[in-house]
């Protein structure tokens, strides 16, 4: 009879090797942003830039994943490409040039869905610089209707395969921006089915803010910020400080998943650890057992 022997401390191991490799991936992926900072902040190339750009705006979209170091270091990237000349008017020129590419070559079917894509981009990057050149180049974009679907080719479609005039979604970029006097709230750009649809009347408000705040008549501010911005004749913007300005920093995503716990409070009880690796363990105790008994019985 063979001797079987089962040790589920290998299991239990083996959960910690997935964990320490988990944990330097996220160090590796820190090591790397960094150095990308780094190297934008003293050679601020277009491309870099854009690469930077585009990490950013992952981030806040998986923001929920990512602990409070990355999270604290996004933030630390959007702040360093906020203060570099161009970092809004670039991907306001790419939008233009490539509007422009498309324009002159109608016929191609491919360009198009390129343009699309890359413009939805543009502009959900844009939305994860709050700055006054980032309201300039958005405000430009609210007087070009020349993207817009017809209505023949596709009834009620939006940013489906014929997204709207970038008039339109630059007012919709606006909204989500973190202005803190924002000309409408964020999502009030979205169509309600079965609802009169305020999008027309709430994109003219949107552009009637805009006069306002290029000819310096209105200033304007970003959430969590202790200073406004008023726009001048000649384009540029002078920074003024708010006396008393109003605790209202956006806070900070919480992750998620389930190997880091939030912090709480000594009155509230930690939440529980997660299951299923308990029960992947048990599982495999139990069918280690299963399978010594029958070897034993035989």
């Amino acid at each position: 009879m063979k001797k079987f022997s089962f040790k589920p401390v290998g299991i239990f191991l083996f959960l910690l090797f997935i964990r320490e490799v988990r944990a330097n991936t996220r160090d590796n992926w820190k090591a790397e942003f960094q150095s990308m900072i780094e190297t934008v902040k003293q050679h601020p190339t277009k491309d870099r830039m854009m690469a930077l750009a585009k990490t950013i705006s992952g981030n806040n979209r998986y923001a929920h994943l990512l602990d409070a170091e990355q999270l604290e270091l996004s933030e630390k990237a959007r702040v360093t490409l906020c203060k570099i000349p161009n970092h809004a008017r670039y991907f306001g020129e790419e939008i233009k040039r490539m509007q422009k590419e498309v324009a002159d070559n109608p016929a191609k079917i491919g360009l198009l869905f390129d343009y699309n894509n890359d413009r939805a981009e543009d502009f959900r990057i844009l939305a994860q610089l709050p700055s006054p050149e980032t309201v300039a180049v958005l405000g430009e974009f609210l007087s070009d209707d020349i993207d817009t679907p017809s209505v023949r080719i596709s009834p009620g479609s939006d940013w489906g395969e014929n997204p709207p005039a970038n008039s339109y979604a630059s007012a919709c970029m606006i909204t989500i921006l973190g202005l803190r006097d924002s000309p409408v709230a964020a999502g009030g750009m979205e169509g309600i089915e079965g609802v009169v649809d305020k999008r027309p009347r709430n994109l003219a408000k949107i552009r009637g803010w805009w006069e306002e705040v290029k000819s310096g008549e209105r200033p304007f501010s970003f959430l969590g910020q202790a200073v406004e911005y008023r726009f001048l004749p000649d384009g540029t913007w002078e920074t003024l400080a708010i006396a008393d300005p109003p605790d209202d920093a956006p806070p900070m995503p919480v992750r998620k998943d389930w190997e880091v716990k939030p912090a709480a409070p000594p009155t509230v009880a930690e939440p529980a650890d997660p299951v299923w690796p308990w029960v992947f363990g048990a599982s495999a105790l139990i069918g280690g057992l299963a399978l010594a008994i029958r070897k034993w019985r035989s």
